[in-house]
């Protein structure tokens, strides 16, 4: 049995020493999810070669309002975040978004645009939740990127028109 490498890594691990971990112990990589203050479980930390390395950990981190916090193991994502959905059989889960899926092959079509994004949470409204604030939010938000590359676009456009020519 190979021992982990814990020089230099203080006890108890911070979350931002398991970068320096990982590098230490090259065949683990290590994700980190947390128990927010709703009762959700949302990635903190997800490792960038997550289904490259020989072994990968799952954890799960709790805190208490000192501060103080514990990790552990997580077994089964499917069973930790599978009451997200319908399916009552075994569910595969998104590492990065934690949106589970029913079939394997949904997973392996989701994952290469969802691993390229920091780790996130979907977050769906409640049953009978307005959601038109979100909407208006959305909407603000693309009218505002419409506006930035129109202006880009029109600046170039300036530029290119003002430009000398020989």
């Amino acid at each position: 049995m190979k021992l982990l490498n814990m020089d230099g890594i203080q006890k108890p691990v911070a979350l931002s020493a398991i970068n320096q971990f990982e590098k230490q112990n090259s065949e683990i990589s290590v994700n980190v999810l947390y128990l927010d203050d709703a009762q959700e479980i949302v990635p903190i930390r997800t490792a960038k070669f997550s289904n490259q390395r020989k072994h990968h950990v799952i954890l799960l981190m709790l805190s208490d309002q000192n501060n103080k916090f514990h990790y552990t193991s997580v077994q089964s994502l499917s069973r930790l975040v599978g009451y997200r959905t319908k399916c009552r059989r075994k569910t595969y889960v998104c590492q990065y978004c934690l949106h589970p899926f029913a079939k394997e092959d949904q997973l392996n079509e989701h994952l290469p645009g969802c691993s390229q994004h920091q780790p996130q949470q979907v977050v769906y409204p409640k049953p009978g939740q307005n959601i038109s604030n979100l909407y208006s939010l959305l909407i603000s938000v693309a009218e505002t990127k419409i506006t930035d590359i129109y202006r880009t676009e029109t600046t170039l456009i300036h530029w290119q028109n003002t430009e000398q020519v020989d």
